[in-house]
């Protein structure tokens, strides 16, 4: 969990948003605020992918794209640093890798 610059859809604009990734709920929240109570979204990561950008984002800071069926085209989060981009990636790819296997194993 922590904040992240967002970016949505076609717009040029950034937010910035406190992010968590719910790994045994397999869903990533995002709130405007660190003391929100609701999440401003949900992202069900059942049916989405995931995709690395660099140099297309804001400041050319390092992030990635989230794509799937019920998003804006696509939901772009950076950060500063690089390090904490590689764990927030780290941290999705492990928990599409968890539904993978999972659907694999139950279907």
């Amino acid at each position: 969990m922590g904040y992240l610059q967002k970016k949505a859809g076609g717009k040029n604009s950034w937010h910035l948003r406190f992010v968590v990734l719910d790994i045994k709920g397999r869903v990533l929240h995002y709130y405007i605020k660190e003391t929100d109570d609701t999440p401003r979204k949900t992202i069900d990561l059942s049916s989405v992918k995931l995709e690395r950008v660099s140099g297309e984002t804001k400041k050319d800071h390092d992030g990635f794209k989230i794509i799937g069926p019920n998003l804006s085209p696509r939901l772009i989060f950076v950060t500063a640093e690089k390090k904490n981009c590689d764990e927030w990636i780290d941290a999705l790819e492990n928990a599409l890798g968890a539904l993978a296997i999972l659907y694999f194993f139950f279907f």
